[in-house]
Parts: structure tokens; sequence; C-alpha cells
């Protein structure tokens, strides 16, 4: 799959708890794209799967 770049604008707060979670993780998510990328994917596959049912 492709990758597309994009830019966000998050609050400090979030990002710092981003970088926490890299951090926590040893070498789950391999930065903060990975993260977020993990997270949207999560959450729409949740949504897809609520619409299932």
């Amino acid at each position: 799959m492709a990758k597309q770049k994009i830019s966000i604008t998050i609050d400090s707060a979030l990002a710092e708890k981003i970088e926490n979670l890299i951090e926590k993780r040893n070498g789950q998510f391999r930065n903060r794209s990975h993260v977020l990328e993990y997270g949207l994917r999560k959450l729409l596959d949740d949504k897809d799967n609520k619409e299932d049912k």
C-alpha cells in the first residue's frame, strides 16, 4: 500500500502522550506516524464492525 504524507496539528499535551507511548511500548511503534496510523486503523475497524451489526 502506498503511503501519503499529510500534516496535522494537535494539542501539545497529546503530542507528549504520543511520545511517551513510543518510549513505553519498547519497539511496538517506530515513530509518531506509526502510532497515529495504528490508532486510525483501530478506530476505523471498530467503526466498520459496529456498522455491520
